[in-house]
């Protein structure tokens, strides 16, 4: 009984940690419940792409990952939209405009972490990748594993 009983715990605990992401490929991005210059649902994006990405700016990781993700993403910019995703307070906008303006469409404030639980973020920088108009998911991840060549394939022109 005692063995089965760890065995069930240990069930449980992986079960728990394998829990990721509230998201799949393919399907439509939760809803984003969001303070930004762009507004509560970010409509005014025109690109055919939007990267959201959830960071904080006392994240290292977030804030090194940011100039090599701007890099490949660049070039792209007709095509994505970037969006920083903080759960910061309003306050920290004018810094964070000053640190990382230069690499991001628009910086939005999840201050209620609606979106990140919706998103069901655990770690960041993590990075969602979605048809603007479809709403429909391309690519999720951590963009520091995210090369030039894979950002190209997922911003392809729509047929």
């Amino acid at each position: 009984m005692k063995k089965i009983m760890i065995i069930m715990a240990a069930i449980l605990i992986w079960c728990g940690e394998t829990n990721a992401q509230n998201i799949r490929l393919g399907e439509k991005i939760p809803e984003i419940s969001v303070e930004s210059v762009l507004g509560d649902q970010l409509r005014m994006i025109k690109q055919e792409y939007t990267c959201l990405i959830f960071m904080h700016s006392k994240c290292e990781p977030c804030v090194k990952a940011l100039p090599d993700f701007h890099k490949i993403a660049s070039p792209l910019g007709d095509k994505l939209a970037v969006v920083l995703l903080t759960n910061e307070s309003r306050d920290m906008e004018e810094h964070l405009q000053r640190e990382f303006g230069s690499y991001v469409t628009s910086i939005a404030f999840d201050r209620n972490k609606h979106t990140y639980r919706a998103f069901g973020i655990n770690f960041v920088p993590f990075g969602v990748i979605y048809n603007t108009k479809s709403r429909r998911i391309e690519w999720f991840g951590s963009i520091q594993q995210l090369d030039n060549k894979q950002l190209q394939t997922i911003c392809k022109p729509q047929k």
